[in-house]
Order: structure tokens, then C-alpha cells, then sequence
């Protein structure tokens, strides 16, 4: 028979790891590189369309809606500046900071001053924000200010899915094989 003694700490050491089962460290979510499209842009309107990153050359290109195209260096600040937000238990999310090079950028009626471009988290679903730089993150994600940011999501579509069967081709498929 197991003691009490046994017992309760074995119930004690249970306890510690199903609180703990959920908590992770840090995670850390970089920009990726690739073709953006607006999610949401309440201040800027539909005066932009687009984003592109090319991390191998540091240049980020935005789409405007009437075709034209503003062209951006960038420098990534270093993975210990990341900015944590979207707090968990024990950790949060580390969002990559890519410091667009001038002292503004100017997109439609809006003028983001020492513009950035933050990861937000979490880090699904992929979300890059454009916004003048400040206090990042904390209880919150990367845009304290949901007006005064551009919010993009991954330009990629996904494959589409195969078009399902009906019932009779199901049939003439299957007597197919036989």
C-alpha cells in the first residue's frame, strides 16, 4: 500500500505538471519574406493595396491603389531589441522589428513618422503591421493605435481544394477498377 506521505506528493508533482503543461518560453515571430495584401487599413483607406519584403535585398515595396509603387530599404533590428507581446503564462511572443529607412513614409492621407514594420503576434495567423515607431507590444500585440497602423496578412493563396465527386462518378469510378 502506498503511504500518504507517497501520495501526496505524488498528487503534488501531478498538479505542477498539468499547470505547467500549457506554459512555454518565449516564442520568437520573424517577417517573412514574400507579397502581402491589406487585412485592414482604417486611417489609410484604400490608398494602398499591397506589400512585398525581399529580405535578401532589404526592400519592401508598397502597392498603392493606383498602381504606383513606394520602394523601401529596411534594416532588421537585432533579435535581442524584438519587442515581447501577446503574453502567455510563462512567456510571450517575440515580434521581428524591420526599421524602414527615412524619417517618414507617406501613404495616402496618412504620414507614418520613423515608419517600422512589426510581426505581429501571435504567430498564427501571419500579420506584418506598418506604424510609426513607439512602445511595442506589452499586454497587447504590435498596434496599440488600430488607426494609426496598416494591418497585412500573407499574400498567399492557398491550392484550392479537388472538386468532389457526385455519387454517379463515385460509381463509374469504382466499376472502373474492377
Amino acid at each position: 500500500m502506498i503511504k500518504s506521505r507517497t501520495l501526496s506528493w505524488i498528487l503534488s508533482g501531478f498538479l505542477v505538471v498539468c499547470t505547467l503543461a500549457g506554459c512555454s518560453v518565449d516564442r520568437w515571430a520573424g517577417v517573412e519574406a514574400g507579397e502581402y495584401i491589406v487585412a485592414r487599413a482604417p486611417a489609410a483607406g484604400q490608398a494602398i493595396r499591397g506589400l512585398e519584403i525581399d529580405r535578401d535585398t532589404h526592400v519592401a515595396v508598397f502597392t498603392l491603389a493606383d498602381g504606383s509603387e513606394i520602394i523601401a530599404s529596411f534594416a532588421p533590428r537585432d533579435r535581442t531589441e524584438w519587442p515581447s507581446g501577446c503574453p502567455a503564462n510563462i512567456g510571450s511572443t517575440r515580434m521581428e522589428v524591420l526599421d524602414i529607412e527615412g524619417e517618414s513614409l507617406d501613404i495616402g492621407a496618412v504620414t507614418f513618422s520613423d515608419p517600422i514594420l512589426v510581426r505581429d503576434c501571435p504567430p498564427d495567423p501571419v500579420q506584418v503591421i506598418l506604424r510609426s515607431d513607439g512602445a511595442i507590444g506589452g499586454a497587447g500585440g504590435a498596434c496599440a493605435h488600430p488607426n494609426g497602423c496598416i494591418f497585412f496578412r500573407s499574400g498567399a493563396t492557398p491550392a484550392p481544394l479537388p472538386r468532389s465527386m457526385k455519387g454517379y462518378e463515385l460509381y463509374g469510378w469504382y466499376a472502373q477498377q474492377e
